[in-house]
């Protein structure tokens, strides 16, 4: 069975969903309305693509495609920034690693990392709860 939530609190926006691919737009459409309330970002593009791609990998390599297996994303705005806390039930990954790795552009996969940082997000992933946290400085827009 399909499992998809949303959640507000005090701190900004909780999602947790199953590992089906129909749940990626779910928790996009989302994500971008509750910015575009909260904010005037401007980045809708770059997020929806940023998002697709976080959450994607996270139901392909970290739950692997199990639908039983859950995905859970917080999003909160401190400090002048959105922040994204992604988190699954897989075994974890090191970022270092897979950029390096993954970083010719002739290979048809993997070009994920790259194509967040280049798009001026920063990615800090946290071996400890095996989540990945995505910052985006806000800084020429404002919060309502």
């Amino acid at each position: 069975m399909n499992h998809f939530k949303v959640s507000k609190n005090e701190q900004g926006l909780l999602l947790e969903f199953n590992s089906y691919f129909i749940n990626v737009d779910r928790a996009i459409e989302e994500i971008v309305k509750h910015i575009k309330k909260e904010s005037d970002y401007g980045g809708t593009f770059e997020l929806n693509v940023i998002l697709r791609e976080v959450f994607t990998n996270a139901i392909r390599h970290g739950n692997q495609n199990n639908p039983q297996k859950k995905v859970w994303v917080k999003l909160f705005w401190e400090n002048g920034e959105w922040q994204f806390n992604i988190k699954d039930e897989g075994i974890g990954f090191n970022p270092s690693k897979e950029m390096d790795q993954k970083s010719d552009v002739l290979t048809p996969h993997g070009m994920g990392l790259t194509i967040i940082s280049s798009l001026g997000y920063d990615l800090h992933y946290n071996s400890r709860d095996k989540s990945l946290n995505l910052i985006k400085e806000n800084n020429r827009n404002n919060i309502k």
